[in-house]
């Protein structure tokens, strides 16, 4: 996604001033949703509203992991 690099800068931003972000993943995925017409969502909400296409083969574990939760 083009807004990516943006995320980066803003993180780098950040830790350059001092601010130490505990969960750096975490916060990437606010700022992402952040960028979105529904900026105040979850991460699930987000997911499930497809603002990351799950399909990519970057979220394979991920997709395991849900598959696995359903089978139970």
């Amino acid at each position: 996604n083009p807004v990516d690099r943006c995320i980066d800068d803003f993180l780098i931003c950040v830790r350059n001033i001092g601010i130490n972000i505990s969960r750096p993943e975490k916060a990437k995925a606010h700022a992402f949703i952040a960028t979105n017409s529904l900026p105040n969502l979850r991460v699930g909400e987000a997911a499930q509203r497809s603002y990351w296409d799950l399909q990519r083969d970057e979220f394979s574990v991920v997709r395991e992991f849900v598959q696995s939760l359903e089978l139970h």
